[in-house]
């Protein structure tokens, strides 16, 4: 049995891609790179969120995508999460109004949070 993620994808544009990788059970890796040198295209057609135009995507036995194939899994089926670089859910939405800095004091009278009067 062939265990862990094993992936080769590549393309020319719109994104370039050229990159082989395979990661056994448990193990860590850290895809680093320059802005715009496909880190997270290569996170999100893992995910199944982006189509590679050639390549092979495979955990365990079970292939996820193949071009050679036609297999393409849905990303509802594949065993993966994906947590999206800033503003890639809600684009419209400010960080800061909904999540204050740790530091920022939020001050409301007792009783209307429901304490005793100090």
């Amino acid at each position: 049995m062939v265990e862990g993620l094993h992936l080769r994808l590549a393309q020319v544009g719109p994104i370039p891609l050229d990159i082989a990788l395979s990661c056994a059970p448990g193990e860590a890796v850290g895809v680093v790179g320059p802005s715009g040198a496909g880190k997270s295209t290569l996170l999100r057609a893992i995910a199944g969120l982006y189509r590679v135009r050639s390549g092979k995507i495979a955990v365990g036995t079970e292939t996820w995508f193949d071009t050679e194939t036609g297999v393409d899994l849905p990303a509802h089926r594949r065993a993966v999460g994906l947590v999206f670089q800033e503003h890639a859910l809600f684009p419209h939405l400010q960080r800061w109004p909904m999540s204050p800095s740790p530091w920022a004091t939020i001050r409301a009278p007792n009783a209307e949070i429901g304490l005793p009067a100090s």
